[in-house]
C-alpha cells in the first residue's frame, strides 16, 4: 500500500450474497466512482424486482406438486435402481477423523498453463461439454483413484438465477446439487464426460427443490464427523480477466484466504484467458499441505493424460508426475539381484522355502498360499508328472 497502490476491503456474509453478486457490486461500484470522480451523482437503473420479490415468487410457484415432481428425481438419483450411495468417501488422510467435524482450513492455490487450458477447452468442444463438465469428470476420475471406490458424489453450486429478472440482483441464489457418477473399469474418459453431461443437464432441469429439502426425502442419516451425502465440493467460474479500468484506476480484485473449511475439501477454479487457476480448500485437521499439493500434481497430470489420451479408460490413466515416474523406475525399480549362476528356479524356490515356509507366496481371488504350502502342491505335481511318464 503506497500513495499509488490502495486496498479496498469488503466484507459481505454469505446469507446476503454469492459470487455473481460480486460482480454486480464490482460493476456498480465502478460506476458509481466514475461518477464521482467528475462532479456527478450516479445514476444506477432501478431494479425491476427486489430480493424479497424473488423469494415470495419461489415459494408461491413451488407448490406441492412441483416440488414432488423434482424430488422424485433426486429420489431415483440416490435411492433409486442405483441403490443407497456411500455413506463416506475413503480418501486417505493424514490423520484420524474427529469424531464431530471440524472446519479448521486452509487453501493451497495452483495455476494451469495456457497451453494446456486451450488442449483442454478444444476437447471440450469436441465432444459438445462446457469446460465445468470436462473439468468435473476429471475430478471424478481422481477421487475415484485415490479412494479406490467407484461410486462418487459430489456437490456443486449453481448460480439459481434462470429468470432475467433477477440476473442485476445482489443477493444468494446459490443451491447446492449433489452429482453422482458410476465409474466402471472399462469406461473411456469420453464416455464418462458424456454421463457428467448428461447429468449435468438434467440436474440443471430439477435445480429448484433446496439441498435440505433433498436430505429430508431421503432421510439421509446424520454423521456428526462428516458432512451428508458427500465430503467434497466442485465449483467453476469464467470471468474475462484479472484486472480492469476504473476512470484512472486499474483495479484488480483478490480473494482473501480464510482459515475455514466447510468440506473435508473442496475444488474451486477460475477460467479466465490467462488460463485456468483455482485453489484446493482443506481442512486442516485431516490433511496436510503436502498432501494438497500432491493431489495437485495428480489432477494436472491426470487432465494432461486426458488431453493425450482421451479415450483410454479411467483406471488406466497416468496421474503420475514426472518426478514420481523417475523415483519409481530407477530406484525403488532397482530390484536386481546377483543370484549366482547354474541355479534353476526350482533350486531358488525352495531356497526361499526355507528362509521364509509361511510367508505368503501366492494369491489368486480370495485364496492365498504359503511358500511351504505352494512348495508342497509343485512337489505333488511333480510326482504326477513322474507317474504319467513325463521326465526332463
Amino acid at each position: 500500500v503506497s500513495s499509488t497502490d490502495h486496498r479496498l476491503v469488503v466484507a459481505m456474509h454469505h446469507i446476503i450474497s454469492d459470487g455473481w453478486s460480486t460482480g454486480i457490486f464490482r460493476s456498480e461500484l465502478a460506476q458509481a466512482y466514475r461518477a464521482y470522480s467528475q462532479g456527478k451523482t450516479p445514476s444506477l437503473p432501478a431494479l425491476s424486482i427486489q430480493y424479497a420479490d424473488f423469494a415470495t415468487w419461489q415459494r408461491d410457484c413451488l407448490r406441492d406438486e412441483q416440488i414432488e415432481t423434482q424430488l422424485s428425481f433426486w429420489k431415483r438419483q440416490f435411492a433409486g435402481a442405483l441403490g443407497s450411495p456411500p455413506a463416506l468417501l475413503e480418501m486417505p488422510t493424514d490423520r484420524p477423523r474427529p469424531p464431530v467435524q471440524t472446519h479448521r482450513g486452509a487453501m493451497y492455490h495452483f495455476q494451469l498453463d495456457t497451453k494446456l487450458t486451450a488442449e483442454l477447452e478444444q476437447l471440450a468442444q469436441k465432444h459438445q461439454a462446457t469446460m465445468f463438465m470436462l473439468l468435473l469428470s476429471a475430478y471424478y476420475v481422481l477421487l475415484a483413484r485415490y479412494s479406490g471406490q467407484t461410486d462418487i458424489v459430489v456437490g456443486t453450486g449453481l448460480a439459481g438465477r434462470n429468470r432475467t429478472e433477477v440476473e442485476g440482483l445482489i443477493g444468494f441464489f446459490i443451491n447446492l446439487l449433489a452429482l453422482r457418477i458410476r465409474l466402471d473399469g472399462d469406461l473411456p474418459f469420453t464416455r464418462l464426460l458424456g454421463q457428467v453431461r448428461q447429468d449435468m443437464l438434467a440436474a440443471h432441469v430439477h435445480q429448484d427443490v433446496s439441498f435440505e429439502q433433498v436430505l429430508h426425502a431421503l432421510q439421509i442419516e446424520r454423521n456428526p464427523s462428516y458432512s451428508p451425502l458427500f465430503q467434497t465440493t466442485f465449483s467453476m467460474q469464467s470471468v474475462g480477466g484479472g484486472s480492469s479500468e476504473v476512470s484512472d484506476l486499474n483495479v484488480t480484485t483478490q480473494t482473501a484466504d480464510l482459515a475455514v473449511a466447510k468440506y473435508d475439501f473442496s475444488l474451486d477454479l477460475l477460467h479466465s484467458p490467462r488460463g485456468v487457476r483455482g485453489y484446493f480448500e482443506y481442512n486442516t485437521d485431516l490433511f496436510d499441505e503436502a498432501t494438497m499439493a500432491r493431489m495437485t500434481a495428480h489432477y494436472e497430470a491426470l487432465l494432461r493424460s486426458i488431453v493425450a489420451q482421451p479415450d483410454q479408460t479411467v483406471f488406466s490413466l497416468p496421474m503420475l508426475t514426472d518426478v514420481e515416474e523417475r523415483l519409481i523406475v530407477e530406484q525403488w525399480g532397482g530390484t536386481a539381484v546377483n543370484l549366482g549362476q547354474h541355479q534353476p528356479i526350482h533350486t531358488l524356490f525352495e531356497t526361499q522355502v526355507e528362509h521364509t515356509p509361511h510367508a505368503v507366496a501366492l494369491i489368486l481371488n480370495q485364496q492365498q498360499l504359503t511358500y511351504y504350502e505352494l512348495n508342497a502342491r509343485a512337489n505333488q505335481l511333480a510326482y504326477h508328472l513322474r507317474q504319467a511318464g513325463v521326465t526332463t
